[in-house]
């Protein structure tokens, strides 16, 4: 019979894959939403901004609060990447997602959105941004991960 210690040690060591999990549902709910949303004729530009204006709303205050003693000074350099972040990062990405949720469905949209970490860690490799480092283990956990993800 397991002690109240052994069940607590047991839930803290899952919590990192319970939240995994978690987050992959709420992303499928999303998707679920963004579909009706499209398909019952709402624009697909004004669900992009509700979305960045509601976590810009909820991160600028945290932003503040928790990054008050270590920021930066602002200069030109730090706002133009933050605008090409925002561009690409940010508002691209998400219409693009958007538009191919409506034109395929959103199962077939998240599983290619799913794929985006292995790609990119293919391109960081193949143009040298990445070192592989077969012969580590690291390295195989790297490979082990882009090819369950394949």
């Amino acid at each position: 019979m397991l002690r109240w210690g052994q069940i607590r040690n047991l839930t803290h060591g899952l919590k990192p894959a319970l939240m995994m999990v978690v987050v992959q549902v709420a992303f499928a709910g999303v998707n679920i939403f963004y579909k009706l949303a499209a398909n019952d004729g709402m624009s697909l530009r004004v669900i992009i901004a509700y979305r960045l204006i509601f976590a810009a709303v909820l991160m600028f205050p945290l932003a503040l609060i928790l990054e008050r003693n270590c920021r930066s000074k602002l200069n030109w350099k730090i706002l133009f990447l933050g605008f090409l972040s925002g561009l690409f990062g940010g508002s691209l990405s998400q219409n693009l997602f958007v538009e191919s949720l409506v034109l395929t469905s959103a199962t077939f949209a998240s599983a290619m959105f799913n794929l985006i970490p292995a790609v990119t860690f293919v391109l960081a490799t193949s143009i040298g941004l990445e070192k592989l480092g077969i012969r580590t283990r690291a390295g195989k956990a790297k490979l082990l991960g882009v090819g369950a993800k394949l």
